[in-house]
């Protein structure tokens, strides 16, 4: 295996390691997403539970509040991980670029190879058939 397709295996496996941490990142995210709409339909069903008594409307306030400060805190966490999940994004961009450029120049190289291999089968083939041009003479 060659230098570059050394290179290129690292890179790919550098990508595919930032892919599968974007990828938690973003389950991370959603699983916030979702613990909030569930505090949220929760308070709701406590709300109206609390509607019909004057027990659960007097401590309805202390447990909406805390509901809302979870709420407030898995917000923040959820924004914390949507900025990382940006930064991790652009990593995920630049790696990609970067093993492009290493698959480019294998492919620039073994291009080149070839052109090589045919101009050599070509020199020679004109190498034969002159020498039968000659024999024929």
């Amino acid at each position: 295996m060659s230098a570059i397709e050394q290179l290129i295996r690292l890179h790919r496996w550098k990508l595919d390691e930032k892919r599968r941490r974007g990828a938690d990142l973003e389950r991370l995210a959603d699983r916030f997403r979702r613990d909030m709409e569930q505090l949220k339909a929760e308070l709701r069903r406590e709300q109206e539970a609390a509607a019909s008594s004057i027990e659960l409307q007097r401590s309805l306030p202390g447990y909406a509040s805390a509901i809302r400060n979870r709420c407030a805190r898995l917000e923040t966490s959820a924004r914390e991980v949507e900025s990382e999940l940006e930064e991790v994004r652009e990593e995920i961009a630049e790696a990609y670029r970067e093993m492009k450029r290493y698959e480019q120049a294998l492919s620039s190289r073994e291009a080149r190879r070839q052109a090589v291999l045919r101009r050599r089968e070509q020199i020679a083939s004109d190498e034969i058939g002159l020498s039968i041009y000659r024999r024929r003479q």
